[in-house]
């Protein structure tokens, strides 16, 4: 594979992988409040099983009052976490195109704004879930987490080529 080929392929890559994690947030967001609760109530039962070792041992109404009251950092966990990808993603794709840090940070951070308001005024529509503004200044501020991370991930990048470029100079000229 020729070298531009390659980097046309790698290029497509964190676009690639917005869109995907955009139809995962869209996917889940469609099921309605009772298949949603369901599947968080699985995900902080698993949690509580990793915290507490011999949680299938405590007595039932302890195993539902934890379980209950992981659920609701579960729900804000996973908005949180889903965002911060895409935010990771969208600032990775921008920054392919745009070279100004600034203008890629704002314009990644809006991208996510945005889609975190469409899919709250969706889930307006959806039956047994609530559209809350809430929910979007958290996905956001996931969203702008993984940005900054995608930032650092690209400064370590960029660091570790010119170091081993001047290891390479420091070779070639002896």
């Amino acid at each position: 594979m020729s070298g531009i080929k390659k980097k046309k392929m790698i290029s497509l890559l964190p676009f690639s992988l917005c869109i995907v994690i955009m139809v995962i947030i869209y996917v889940f967001s469609s099921q309605n409040g009772s298949i949603s609760s369901q599947l968080s109530i699985k995900v902080s039962r698993l949690f509580a099983r990793i915290i507490y070792f011999d949680f299938g041992d405590f007595p039932p109404e302890l195993q539902r009052t934890i379980t209950e009251g992981l659920h609701g950092f579960v729900r804000k966990a996973a908005h949180f976490t889903v965002f911060s990808f895409l935010g990771f993603c969208i600032f990775m794709s921008l920054k392919l195109i745009i070279s100004s840090y600034g203008i890629s940070f704002i314009l990644s951070a809006m991208v996510c704004f945005l889609y975190a308001g469409f899919d709250e005024f969706r889930q307006l529509h959806i039956t047994g879930r609530a559209g809350q503004f809430s929910d979007v200044l958290l996905d956001t501020a996931g969203s702008v987490s993984g940005i900054i991370i995608s930032v650092f991930f690209i400064a370590a990048f960029n660091y570790f080529i010119s170091v081993r470029n001047k290891r390479n100079d420091k070779g070639a000229a002896v």
